[in-house]
């Protein structure tokens, strides 16, 4: 069934799209726009993947195995994905060459769901003098949402201007939010070059609208390309329970994360699986045990989830020898909770995990 409807970005810009209804409803006159859910607790799934970039160049070879094994699973898992997250750094530099190759290595997926794109350090990477490709990935980011290929699937809301790599959308009554960790723009009019990421004012400001404006979603997932907290492979530690930021932007993010209790984070930038409740064993002040996961295994050069920087370790709750491994994450939200799997390079199960709606609303998870 085909419908136009008018679609509001985040109450300030808006435009009549023309949207394929596939069993949801379209629901107008929110504050923050157009809400695409049903919220009838039917069961659904979506794909996570991230970090498909080269070693020292262009596109890793090994996303193409993983995904076919992705596609494989649209055509053939009941229910089907219904779309997919792509977690950033598609490849080694930025550009649109490199853009293209990634998209034509990702073709056989696009061709059956949408799949949206977190922006990563080394999507606006480039080759001589630092990120000197964001401009190029907002205009690439711009034109996946604006050309209908998200829209028409999915009823997404995102910031007004130029700020297209963050937005959030709803599904069969659960909460989705991109953000931006590499949002280039500072309060002063500076340019922000950290390769670590920061949380900006504009992506504080994304994420309390969206979560203030669907306090009644069933389920809520956000996802960033640098970790709140992890092992310090890439270094900038400051406090053990705040690895990973290079400043307490994360901390403001994850402030938030914790008083919505949001159901999981997914995060790459670390090429590897791993997942950690975050909750007061890591620092007293979070209360809700929000789960974060790290999926950076899409085909960039592995890295040890078990490892320490000098003598700080943060350890994960992953079980030992799992996390160093090339891998996807399939999602299932079911009206009992919601579950996901790993799976390896040769599409075999690595780990399962759940979450289930009572657990969720004591704080606790197993």
């Amino acid at each position: 069934m085909m419908k136009d409807i008018n679609i509001t970005f985040w109450g300030r810009v808006s435009l009549t799209a023309l949207v394929l209804l596939t069993g949801i409803y379209v629901l107008t006159g929110y504050a923050a726009g157009a809400v695409c859910s049903d919220n009838d607790g039917r069961t659904f799934s979506f794909i996570v993947f991230g970090d498909s970039r080269g070693a020292h160049y262009g596109v890793s070879p090994i996303l193409k195995k993983l995904i076919q094994s992705m596609t494989d699973h649209v055509e053939g898992d009941k229910p089907a994905p219904s779309f997919a997250v792509f977690l950033g750094d598609a490849a080694y530099h930025g550009g649109r060459d490199n853009l293209k190759e990634w998209e034509e290595i990702t073709s056989a997926l696009t061709a059956k769901i949408p799949v949206l794109f977190v922006k990563g350090n080394h999507d606006i990477y480039g080759k001589l003098n630092g990120y000197s490709y964001d401009g190029e990935f907002q205009e690439f980011q711009r034109e996946r949402l604006d050309s209908g290929e998200i829209i028409n699937s999915l009823c997404v809301q995102r910031p007004h201007g130029d700020a297209y790599s963050g937005f959030s959308f709803m599904w069969n009554g659960s909460l989705f939010i991109i953000l931006d960790t590499y949002d280039m723009q500072m309060p002063n009019g500076q340019r922000n070059g950290q390769r670590n990421g920061w949380i900006s004012p504009r992506q504080i400001t994304l994420l309390n609208s969206a979560l203030d404006n669907h306090t009644m979603a069933r389920h809520k997932f956000v996802f960033t390309h640098t970790p709140a907290f992890d092992n310090g492979i890439h270094g900038n530690i400051t406090q053990p329970q705040y690895l990973g930021s290079w400043s307490h932007s994360f901390m403001d993010m994850w402030k938030i994360i914790d008083k919505h209790r949001v159901d999981i984070v997914f995060s790459a930038h670390n090429h590897y699986y791993a997942r950690k409740k975050i909750d007061s064993t890591v620092a007293p002040e979070w209360k809700n045990g929000v789960l974060q996961v790290i999926t950076g295994g899409a085909g960039a050069p592995l890295y040890d989830p078990e490892s320490c920087v000098g003598d700080i370790c943060f350890k994960y709750d992953t079980p030992p020898n799992i996390g160093k491994t090339y891998h996807f994450i399939i999602v299932t939200v079911a009206a009992n909770g919601v579950s996901y799997k790993v799976y390896d390079l040769d599409d075999k199960l690595v780990e399962e995990y759940v979450i289930s709606t009572v657990e969720r609303e004591r704080g606790t998870m197993r």
